[in-house]
């Protein structure tokens, strides 16, 4: 990570297991370009730097620059996420200012490849067709980090996450558009085993998406709980 850089902070996602939320805040708070383009250009004068920024994020790569589009609302919110069950309607999601941030730092000339390592919200890029393009052109080394987490819509529920079925649209759509710009990209995605209310037979069907997908994870987690989380407090109480 010593060539990586954090563009924001917090989360609106609101998932039932992540503390994210909890000590960063579901409000995005994202730095000024000024204060991006400074770091990048104090990377780049590292005497070990060869032109590689291996990383512009956060907690979810694709939510820099978005916000709340009401503060009235803003002020009275009540809900954990601005995604589940469906995005707020007042979630403002436009790509503008994380592809400008983006293109700003391909042209200083001692950046040969930036990176977007952090995880990316799917659901998200549905919104996000520029960002999205900008991604799979210049930003993918090779692999995207996608977290499904599971592939049973019961266990999506308990989570609050997007129905398995947005993912499959999602992977079509990757794989497509990596074939129209002529590179060959993959999706590592990352999964959670034995998350309250998941099954034997739901881990099975994480197995068999698998398979059929003919993807490899990178890694599976089991399910940690997490000091003041919805999962943690279904975790010992049921």
């Amino acid at each position: 990570i010593r060539f990586s850089l954090r563009s924001h902070r917090g989360c609106f996602g609101g998932c039932a297991f992540c503390a994210i939320g909890q000590h960063q805040g579901k409000f995005i708070q994202s730095r000024s370009e000024g204060s991006v383009l400074a770091e990048i250009d104090q990377l780049t004068r590292h005497p070990q730097f060869r032109g590689t920024v291996t990383d512009v994020g956060g907690p979810t790569a694709n939510m820099y620059g978005l916000s709340c589009g009401d503060r009235q609302a803003r002020t009275s919110c009540r809900r954990h996420g601005c995604l589940y069950p469906r995005p707020c309607r007042h979630l403002q999601v436009a790509d503008t200012r994380a592809v400008r941030l983006l293109r700003k730092i391909r042209n200083n000339s001692r950046v040969r490849h930036v990176y977007v390592a952090s995880g990316v919200r799917h659901d998200l890029l549905d919104h996000q067709q520029e960002y999205f393009e900008e991604l799979i052109t210049h930003h993918v080394g090779g692999l995207l980090k996608v977290a499904p987490e599971a592939m049973s819509e019961e266990v999506t529920k308990v989570m609050r996450k997007p129905a398995p079925p947005l993912f499959e649209t999602f992977l079509r759509r990757f794989w497509d558009e990596s074939r129209r710009h002529g590179r060959r990209l993959g999706v590592v995605p990352y999964f959670i085993s034995a998350h309250p209310g998941c099954t034997l037979s739901d881990m099975v069907d994480v197995a068999l998406f698998l398979r059929r997908h003919r993807m490899k994870v990178e890694q599976v987690q089991e399910f940690t709980p997490t000091p003041g989380t919805l999962s943690t407090c279904i975790y010992y109480t049921c």
